[in-house]
């Protein structure tokens, strides 16, 4: 397994307090171990919910050739159910465009307490991969079998969520350096400034990122 390169940016751009420097590593390292239990697994994304994180890693190109099924053809929706919130129609109709090499995913919720903290989503080459795997996978992600969901993802969606990373984690800097640019010109905590800047945006319609970057471009000397 290997990340790809926006989840690398994205965590060079993390305050070293926000996150692991080898969060990547890990996720690494627990996708191989996915893939002893799954062998047809091809990728997965984490999400940090806190920190509006989400981070992928994928196969190598190696790793896929020795997939069996590294290309599926792609199936015809057949719903079982005209309930849209059924996980079986969302099995059946997703697969009708499933993204390449994707057959079949697990989502897994990763609990504090009564809250969701973060989601795993697992791809694998084949459909029906993770049956029988959710309560072995739910452990070694340290997530909730009871909450897990197959199938919901088969675009592989989550990976353009990643690819966003970035931009969302040069977003979080720009305002954490406005608000602390804030604090000392009005002489105010980083929690009073942070409201400010955000109620400061509301008000002139701008995201709190445009205002943040306007407030360092006119700090800067």
């Amino acid at each position: 397994m290997q990340p790809i390169p926006e989840s690398v940016a994205a965590v060079d751009n993390l305050d070293a307090a926000s996150v692991d420097d080898d969060v990547l590593r890990w996720l690494c390292l627990l996708g191989e171990r996915a893939r002893e239990v799954v062998p047809d697994c091809v990728g997965l994304t984490w999400e940090h919910a806190d920190l509006d994180l989400v981070l992928t890693v994928e196969a190598t190109a190696a790793e896929r050739a020795a997939t069996s099924s590294a290309e599926l053809p792609i199936m015809a929706a057949t719903a079982a159910s005209d309930d849209p919130c059924q996980e079986q129609s969302w099995s059946s109709s997703g697969r009708a465009s499933a993204a390449l090499g994707v057959g079949s995913t697990l989502t897994l919720p990763i609990m504090h307490g009564q809250r969701v903290v973060g989601t795993v989503d697992l791809y694998a080459a084949t459909p029906g991969a993770f049956a029988g795997r959710h309560d072995e996978l739910a452990r070694l992600f340290d997530a909730w079998a009871p909450g897990a969901v197959t199938d919901a993802d088969l675009g592989f969606a989550r990976r353009d969520d990643a690819c966003e990373a970035p931009r969302r984690a040069e977003d979080r800097a720009a305002v954490d350096t406005a608000t602390g640019v804030w604090a000392a010109l009005l002489d105010v905590d980083v929690v009073t400034a942070r409201e400010r800047l955000r109620e400061t945006a509301l008000g002139l319609g701008l995201t709190e990122a445009e205002l943040a970057r306007a407030v360092i471009g006119r700090a800067s000397p």
